[in-house]
């Protein structure tokens, strides 16, 4: 993609499906509002809600154009491309400061909308084109291997903490963790929840990569394990027990 504007001209979709993505802008350009206080801007809470409903929309207009006569897995990185593109647009019209670059940002949902269309790929068995794959080898990804979200978001805009907390517990837990349980809690509440990797990683504000990890090690940062556990709707100490 060039500048975060798509090259190819998709099909046209069904005022339905329009008003579908609509109806997710919208959502999107509402929460931005709520990252207003007066005169300051939450800019990492902004950043998490843009990543989360740019998740949405994609997963509003990709199954559409897949039911499109004569669609094609080289189709995808347009679809990507004109959801960043939608998002961005609707994320500039609130002036917000503090955040990343329009670049960066491009780059960042990019990131997130391809590790989410891995996981996608391995529930769906989807086939991706040489021609695909080639599309976006300058963005490092390897596209061969594998990568409720919005009640954890505004779940966390009820009170949630981003960053760990400094309120003492009982139980005093070290700088990270180590626990093959936790990390097993974590991987069946994502089934439980029917969501991928991805979109548990917007909610808990952590990279995709931070929680493959944690599956296959165990290991986490207690930052991010904090996290995780606020986004499950438990304690830090449950979690771990």
């Amino acid at each position: 993609m060039s500048n975060g504007v798509p090259a190819r001209i998709l099909p046209h979709l069904t005022p339905e499906e329009i008003s579908d993505r609509d109806h997710q802008e919208s959502r999107l350009n509402r929460e931005l509002s709520k990252c207003w206080r007066g005169d300051h801007f939450d800019a990492e809470r902004a950043f998490q809600v843009l990543r989360a409903y740019t998740v949405e929309i994609f997963d509003v207009v990709y199954p559409a154009f897949q039911k499109k006569i004569g669609y094609e897995s080289a189709w995808i990185p347009d679809i990507v491309g004109d959801t960043i593109f939608r998002a961005l647009t609707v994320y500039e019209a609130h002036n917000a400061h503090g955040m990343p670059s329009m670049g960066v940002l491009s780059q960042t949902l990019e990131a997130t909308l391809l590790d989410h269309l891995k996981e996608l790929k391995s529930r769906e068995d989807l086939t991706l084109t040489g021609k695909q794959a080639s599309a976006y080898a300058a963005s490092g990804v390897d596209l061969a291997s594998g990568s409720p979200l919005l009640m954890m978001i505004a779940a966390a805009g009820r009170g949630a903490h981003l960053q760990p907390s400094n309120v003492r517990s009982g139980k005093r837990i070290g700088r990270s963790i180590h626990s093959d349980k936790a990390a097993r809690r974590m991987e069946a509440y994502i089934q439980e929840k029917g969501i991928t990797q991805t979109q548990f990683s917007v909610a808990v504000n952590a990279d995709t990569k931070t929680l493959y990890r944690f599956r296959r090690t165990g290991k986490v940062e207690k930052s991010v394990a904090k996290r995780i556990a606020e986004a499950m709707g438990i304690t830090l100490e449950q979690f771990t027990a």
